[in-house]
């Protein structure tokens, strides 16, 4: 009986060593990209009509339609945008369960996390929506100005997303550990350097033209998180956190948050 507790206690230590392999950073980049399209390279500008962005069906986390199935929202509009965007639903599910998640778990944070959630859509509306409202009075479908808007609300979703992270980490780092893992620090590491470094877009021109080597804010997050950025910098890494959530499995491919405990490894290539 001994020697079988023994056998089974020696087990549960090995597979602890052996726990979840994150992807490498490469990989998990070209997952974003290639797999999800959902993160930008030197020829996916992230908003391009060709990859049927104003449109694609990625659902959001409230319901576009009525219970009749007419479409609710006025086009052009702010929620017209994270119906239609593929880029702006994924970002808002994630930061959607993440909000939900932390006023169901600790509700002392609610109030915390309303703010953020509000100066989110009161910043993207008068940034990213009014702003371009003249110029979305046209005649066809797409354009240039459509493109904007969507880079600038992925942006806004970003950075409130890292805000509601930290937030939850200066207020319940256990829960925020629980959410990330064990590699939370690391987590919390890549929330503040967006913060610190990304600046909001609103364009995909905005960040195009800078290099590791620039004396420039963007140049040392490139310089940093070098390994992300793929073989001759192909990768556009200033949507860095949905690609670390995409190497941990902290996120499906329709934005929702995965936690630890329900997510799947990754089988390498052969």
């Amino acid at each position: 009986m001994k020697f079988k507790t023994i056998l089974l206690t020696s087990l549960m230590i090995g597979l602890n060593l052996y726990g979840f392999e994150p992807l490498m950073p490469g990989k998990a980049s070209e997952k974003a990209i290639e797999q999800l399209e959902q993160v930008d390279n030197n020829f996916f500008t992230g908003d391009d009509y060709s990859f049927n962005d104003y449109g694609t069906k990625i659902f959001p986390s409230f319901k576009c339609s009525d219970a009749k199935g007419k479409y609710k929202f006025k086009e052009y509009s702010l929620e017209d945008f994270v119906c239609q965007s593929k880029f702006i639903a994924f970002r808002d599910n994630y930061f959607s369960d993440l909000y939900n998640l932390i006023i169901k778990e600790n509700p002392k944070l609610k109030e915390k996390a309303q703010k953020i959630a509000r100066e989110r859509i009161s910043k993207t509306q008068k940034e990213c929506i009014e702003g371009y409202s003249k110029v979305f009075r046209v005649q066809i479908k797409y354009n240039y100005s459509v493109g904007n808007s969507i880079h600038c609300t992925r942006s806004h979703y970003r950075n409130s997303t890292a805000k509601l992270a930290l937030m939850l980490y200066k207020n319940d780092q256990e829960l925020f550990e629980r959410i990330y893992d064990e590699d939370y620090e690391y987590f919390k590491e890549v929330f503040e350097d967006t913060l610190k470094y990304v600046p909001i877009l609103y364009s995909f021109r905005d960040l195009k033209g800078i290099k590791k080597t620039d004396d420039k804010p963007y140049a040392e997050f490139l310089r940093k998180y070098d390994n992300y950025t793929g073989d001759f910098d192909k990768y556009r890494i200033h949507d860095l956190i949905y690609i670390v959530l995409v190497q941990y499995s902290l996120i499906d491919k329709n934005g929702h948050l995965v936690l630890p405990e329900n997510r799947k490894e990754e089988e390498e290539e052969q």
